[in-house]
This record gives C-alpha cells, sequence and structure tokens, in this order.
C-alpha cells in the first residue's frame, strides 16, 4: 500500500483585505507521511496580488497506527489428513500496513494428534510493533482413518495385523525335542 498524500484544507480560510478570498493562492508545505507514524508539520501560506506575503500558519498532524495485521492461512481452512500419518501444517503469512512483513510475530495455539481420528484446530494470531492485534484465523484438521485393518494369517502360530499404525507379530513357541540319534 502506497501511502496517501495529506491534504486537508478544512478550517483554512485564506482572505485578504483587497483581492478578498485567496483560496486558489494557497500554498501548503507538507512532510505527512501516512504510513509512519509519528508527529508531522504541515504549513500554509498565500501570496495576494501585490505579493504581500501572508503570516504562515502551522498545523501539527499526529499519525497513528490503530491498524492490526492481517492473516493469511497458506492452504486450504479445512485440511483432511489420514490417521498414523505425520501431519506437518503449512503455516500462514502475516502482513501490516505500517510493519510490512511480520511472519515472526505469527502465534500458533493447538496441537493435531495424526494418530488419533477427531477434528483439531489451529488458531493462529499476530500483533504488530505497536501490539495492535490481528483477528484470529483458525484452520480446521479433520484427522481420519480410511484404512481398513485387515488381518493376514499365514498359519496358526503366525499373523499380522496390518492399518496405520499397529503391524503386531504374534508367534506360538512348538516344542524342540532333541534327537538323540540312537
Amino acid at each position: 500500500m502506497k501511502p496517501e498524500a495529506y491534504i486537508r484544507i478544512s478550517g483554512v480560510v485564506v482572505e485578504d483585505s483587497l483581492d478578498g478570498d485567496l483560496s486558489s493562492n494557497l500554498v501548503i508545505t507538507n512532510t505527512v507521511n501516512t504510513m509512519t507514524p509519528g508527529s508531522y508539520t504541515v504549513k500554509y501560506n498565500a501570496i495576494d496580488s501585490h505579493g504581500n506575503l501572508a503570516n504562515e500558519v502551522v498545523r501539527t498532524v499526529f499519525v497513528v497506527d490503530t491498524s492490526g495485521p492481517v492473516i493469511s492461512l497458506i492452504g486450504d481452512g479445512t485440511i483432511v489428513h489420514e490417521a498414523g500419518t505425520e501431519y506437518t501444517d503449512s503455516g500462514a503469512q502475516v502482513s501490516d500496513i505500517v510493519d510490512g512483513d511480520v511472519g515472526g510475530a505469527i502465534t500458533v495455539t493447538g496441537v493435531v494428534d495424526a494418530m488419533v481420528p477427531g477434528e483439531y484446530q489451529l488458531v493462529f494470531s499476530a500483533k504488530d510493533s505497536r501490539d495492535n492485534e490481528a483477528n484470529t484465523v483458525v484452520r480446521l484438521v479433520q484427522v481420519v482413518d480410511t484404512t481398513k485393518r485387515r488381518s493376514l494369517c499365514l498359519a496358526k502360530w503366525q499373523c499380522w495385523l496390518r492399518g496405520p499404525v499397529l503391524i503386531l507379530s504374534i508367534r506360538a513357541r512348538m516344542p524342540v525335542t532333541p534327537w538323540t540319534g540312537i
């Protein structure tokens, strides 16, 4: 966003006892940067038809930042994730009209347990350098288990259960009789 020019002439009247209304001859000297908070001066002056300068009037302008940053999610606001696989969030970007990129100021609260099906919320929040808060943004992560658990048995003594998380091997012990050779 570009700085807007500060031109405020309300309350400024330029009149001359001989020339009358000199508003068209108003000269404004302006140092206001509407993108940078601070104190600025604006000077108003005019010249009449005889070359006489008016008494300069100085106005002090205070630019303040009251707008919070804006959070934009990277990716969708709702994610469907397969249970049993690692979840890594794609994050968010944060920008502020005065500070620019304030991605380092982002806070994420909430936890996704990718091993347990359910709905989880990640809440993104941020503040700018003047402690103006952004509106929080929420990502919904739906952990689902679409894998059907199944078992594979090769023999009574060897069986595997397969699913997104569990692999189980059960083996029965067979009695061993030593061979004597007699």
